[in-house]
């Protein structure tokens, strides 16, 4: 069931019928816990990162690095990709720092916590420096 409130004067106050029904429904003994979830990333930064992995995708293979020569993985030639890039770079430091699998699960800062991770990674190893999309540098 999904409950619809709004805020009024630090009050919580039911916003549609059903909601209203099941406040009218409860004792005046219970008593209700709402958690709100910490913010997770925006649509703009699931954006902003997918647009990130293109550029680093591009950036590895303009230098010339495929997937297998590139200072940490050897082998075969594979171009990279933004899928790439978000699987084997992106992800697997966001499963490390944070425990999480999907960036929809991801706080605001977690998203610049793990560019920054990777930022420095692809700037030791390869040399290789790509900023994080935004408006201001026209991404």
């Amino acid at each position: 069931m999904k409950l619809t409130f709004f805020k009024r004067f630090d009050q919580l106050l039911p916003a549609d019928e059903a909601t209203f029904a099941w406040y009218a429904s409860l004792d005046a003994d219970e008593y209700v816990v709402i958690e709100v979830p910490a913010h997770t990333r925006t649509s703009k930064q699931n954006s902003a990162i997918r647009v990130y992995c293109r550029n680093v995708a591009d950036t590895l293979n303009d230098a010339g690095f495929d997937m297998q020569s590139f200072p940490w993985k050897e082998g075969f030639k594979l171009p990279w990709s933004d899928y790439t890039v978000m699987e084997f770079l992106w992800r697997k430091i966001q499963e490390a720092m944070t425990g999480k699998h999907s960036t929809t699960k991801l706080e605001t800062q977690e998203v610049n916590q793990v560019y920054e991770v990777l930022s420095q990674k692809l700037s030791e190893a390869a040399g290789i420096s790509v900023p994080f999309p935004s408006k201001s540098n026209g991404d």
